[in-house]
């Protein structure tokens, strides 16, 4: 892609370090970003001419929690998307499929 701008947040996958690291080359280097602290990230920018990538930390969000409107959240989402046939409580019956060889049911 042709970006200006790259960030990288912690990962927890190999890969995607591996992928994001060259990127960030050589002032970041393996372990540094799946080792980031929540908050933290690394940058890279180039406008114009290309910078070295640095750190920067975000500013942590303050919410307070609103437990009437949680609840009114968890109403509204299974009210639709939960099939009204089915009780609340009641787990709906698993349905064994068995493996077929024929190929003409897959299309």
């Amino acid at each position: 892609a042709n970006t200006g701008t790259a960030i990288c947040f912690r990962t927890a996958s190999p890969v995607d370090e591996s992928l994001i690291l060259p990127q960030f080359a050589p002032a970041v280097g393996p372990g540094d970003i799946a080792n980031l602290p929540r908050f933290r990230f690394y940058i890279k920018m180039a406008a114009i001419e290309p910078e070295e990538p640095f750190s920067g930390i975000t500013l942590p969000i303050l919410t307070v929690k609103q437990p009437k409107r949680i609840e009114k959240l968890i109403e509204a989402s299974r009210n639709k998307t939960v099939d009204k046939n089915i009780q609340r409580d009641q787990k709906p019956e698993k349905t064994k499929t068995e493996p077929t060889t024929d190929i003409g049911s897959l299309t």
